[in-house]
């Protein structure tokens, strides 16, 4: 099995970062001062990501460009019990 490029693993983390926060690609692109049309066909491969876009797209969505270039982090595994309150303390 081939590895994926940088350049994929790079737009699969847009992407990721891009749905974690909730945003639209309309509203990353407005930030980064691109027309979304641009900012979809880097996502999807359309288009080839140049180092000129790291930088406003890192900014427009809150990040570092190292985050960018960074794998996804896996999920927490662990499960986690919903917040109760005992004596007054929430727990």
């Amino acid at each position: 099995m081939a590895r994926p490029s940088t350049d994929e693993l790079v737009r699969a983390r847009l992407r990721a970062l891009r749905t974690e926060r909730g945003l639209s690609q309309e509203e990353v692109a407005a930030r980064a001062g691109m027309a979304a049309s641009t900012l979809s066909r880097l996502e999807s491969g359309a288009r080839r990501l140049a180092l000129d876009h790291l930088a406003p797209l890192a900014g427009a969505l809150g990040v570092d460009v190292g985050d960018l270039l960074a794998p996804a982090t896996a999920a927490d595994p662990r499960v986690h019990g919903r917040a109760r309150t005992v004596e007054g303390m929430t727990v």
